[in-house]
């Protein structure tokens, strides 16, 4: 799992978010806009 962003360094913003197409696991950097998406697996709620 990346924890830093490849690009400036700082640590990723990490969460799920969910498409029309699945749910995604989200690697995003506030500081420079970096993001990767990866297909996920859905955390079931309750």
């Amino acid at each position: 799992m990346i924890e830093n962003c490849p690009d400036c360094k700082k640590s990723l913003h990490i969460g799920q978010h969910r498409f029309a197409d699945g749910v995604f696991d989200v690697w995003y950097c506030k500081n420079c806009g970096f993001r990767k998406e990866t297909p996920g697996t859905e955390v079931p709620r309750g």
